[in-house]
């Protein structure tokens, strides 16, 4: 189901679980470490190996950091990102159906990438939000910007934005 490398990462705790035939696996680095910044170019990173053949949902909780999460060939459910002043970036895959994100960030750079064959609609609580949508055909009213095809499409995603100053770039392949 997992597999993986990382790199640069103290006192990393795994627990896993399973109930009702679904698992349930926490990763998380554990106590602060003064080392964490003392060399604040040094690279830590996670590169996790998921398998594509069950649906998986992912609680990701980061501080100020850089993500880079490539979905693209996972059966993603369900997305709910927090982190701080980030870089964060997500590419959506085709194996996902009907999928919700949630991504909650304090300053930010947000990129989504996502399917062409997806109706795509984001819902922002964002206080000040730049914005580019260049590549779908979206219709603002208020706080949601919605795709024109949204409804006659079979595979869906749902955002949820709520971030401070924020830029979001949405681009589809």
């Amino acid at each position: 189901m997992l597999r993986g490398n990382y790199s640069g990462i103290t006192n990393l705790e795994e627990t896993r679980a399973n109930k009702d035939n679904v698992a349930d696996l926490h990763i998380k680095e554990t106590g602060f470490n003064r080392n964490m910044l003392s060399n604040p170019d040094k690279k830590r990173f996670m590169d996790l190996e998921l398998s594509d053949q069950l649906p998986l949902e992912f609680n990701i909780n980061s501080g100020a950091s850089k993500l880079n999460l490539d979905f693209s060939n996972i059966n993603l459910k369900k997305l709910n990102v927090n982190s701080g002043a980030s870089i964060v970036k997500v590419k959506f895959g085709q194996k996902s159906e009907n999928l919700n994100a949630e991504i909650n960030s304090g300053a930010s750079s947000i990129e989504l990438i996502i399917p062409k064959d997806f109706g795509v609609k984001i819902d922002s609580n964002s206080l000040l939000l730049g914005r580019n949508f260049s590549d779908l055909d979206l219709e603002q009213n208020n706080n949601s910007y919605i795709s024109k095809n949204y409804d006659s499409k079979t595979k869906k995603l749902n955002i949820k934005l709520s971030s401070g100053v924020s830029k979001l770039t949405v681009t589809q392949y």
